[in-house]
């Protein structure tokens, strides 16, 4: 995870266009891939990181997850929750971070290759939405054989409860997943890791 990348959506933000709602806010039915289920709290001092990782991602295509922040870090770097999907080529991240000492998370999606070639034109965004220190939050993501990562987030301050970005990975699906957590203590229970749409023979 990167915490540069706060700082150019943020930018970006200021300049982009609003996203796109869509009108169904129910995610496609996922079917768990065997030992796909996971409980973690990552806690991690301040200025530190906790990193988790599958590096093998095969027959999947989806993430099902809920966040909770439970503490944010009084100083240092700062305090990023997070999941990065990536593949030989690039990143996509979706991370959720503040301030040292602040109680409410600004959500983003961004997308690696983007940063070294066009920072002025970062993919994804800013989410509209956030949310608090306690507060437990639904994450959904979802991508395709090309690439296509598709990430909706589900809080109460969004707009029709829901607000779904869209990147597109550079070297086609994901390949590996990390969960990061940095400067504070946050909940990923359950995530889970699937399939959607038709199954593999």
């Amino acid at each position: 995870m990167r915490v540069q990348s706060s700082i150019w959506a943020i930018c970006a933000a200021l300049v982009a266009p609003l996203p796109a709602m869509g009108d169904d806010d129910q995610a496609p039915p996922m079917v768990l891939a065997p030992n796909g289920s996971y409980e973690l709290d990552q806690d991690s001092p301040d200025n530190s990181i906790s990193v988790w990782q599958l590096t093998t991602l095969a027959n999947v295509n989806a993430i099902r997850a809920k966040l909770t922040v439970h503490r944010i870090g009084e100083r240092g770097a700062n305090p990023t929750f997070g999941i990065e999907l990536s593949n030989d080529a690039d990143a996509v991240q979706f991370q959720a971070f503040t301030k040292p000492g602040k109680t409410s998370l600004i959500p983003l999606i961004s997308e690696a290759a983007d940063h070294t070639e066009n920072v002025s034109g970062l993919a994804g965004g800013l989410f509209l939405s956030h949310f608090d220190v306690g507060e437990t939050v639904d994450v959904d993501v979802d991508w395709t054989d090309a690439g296509v990562v598709t990430v909706t987030l589900r809080d109460k301050s969004a707009i029709n409860g829901f607000e779904r970005h869209t990147v597109t990975m550079r070297g086609g699906p994901p390949t590996k997943l990390k969960v990061v957590a940095m400067t504070g203590e946050g909940e990923w229970k359950p995530l889970q890791i699937g399939r959607t749409g038709a199954q593999p023979q």
